[in-house]
């Protein structure tokens, strides 16, 4: 394959036997096209390195909202069911209360018998 900047390379070589033979003017217009090219040369290598540097900035976005997507997902499914049903909580607390108002009610009859 053959690059732009191979072809800038044979041009540059190539120039130097033109400025031999080439008048003032021409060779004035020559260098000015030459540096215009040099210069779209530099914008399009620019352009390139900086599309690539977006591409990987917005694939590690993408990455990262897909990870936080998928950790929203499994919360949901972790939280979904203890908010689906609140009454087992509401269950779960009455019996606690229940067991811990036996020992009292057994504590309660032994100091009667012992007066």
């Amino acid at each position: 394959d053959v690059t732009f900047h191979d072809v800038l390379n044979m041009l540059s070589y190539r120039s130097v036997d033109i400025r031999k033979a080439l008048q003032l003017e021409e060779l004035l217009a020559r260098e000015e096209f030459e540096y215009i090219i040099e210069e779209e040369v530099a914008k399009q290598t620019i352009r390139t390195w900086l599309e690539g540097c977006l591409k990987k900035i917005r694939a590690v976005s993408k990455q990262q909202n897909s990870l936080i997507a998928g950790l929203r997902a499994t919360n949901e499914l972790i939280a979904g069911p203890m908010q689906d049903h609140p009454e087992e909580k509401t269950k779960d607390t009455s019996i606690d209360r229940e067991s811990e108002g036996d020992p009292k009610e057994v504590e309660g009859p032994r100091h009667r018998a012992k007066s």
